[in-house]
């Protein structure tokens, strides 16, 4: 699923009685500022914990040695900061069951 395509599954959640009761420009704009909102609290270092969803947070990759896949020579990996997504208790009993 795509972005237009979340749009458009929120916007069909969001209908009663067969009536629309949020546009997709609506829907498009709450999911850009949700997006926003976990992005700069991501680039501030904190996370951001959705209850029953899961939490995105932010880790630190060490430097390490790596490997050339085409020439097999040894290369070094700088660290970095990755951005991580853990599953909720409730998302992962509903993905595996």
């Amino acid at each position: 699923m795509n972005k237009t395509e979340l749009i458009d599954a929120v916007v069909k959640s969001s209908s009663s009685n067969g009536q629309r009761e949020l546009t997709s420009g609506q829907v498009k704009e709450a999911l850009e500022g949700i997006l926003k909102a976990i992005e700069d609290c991501l680039v501030g270092g904190d996370a951001v914990q959705l209850t029953g969803f899961g939490t995105f947070k932010v880790t630190d990759r060490k430097a390490r040695e790596g490997r050339n896949p085409k020439t097999g020579e040894t290369i070094q990996i700088a660290a970095k900061r990755s951005a991580k997504f853990t599953p909720g208790k409730q998302l992962d009993s509903r993905v595996n069951s």
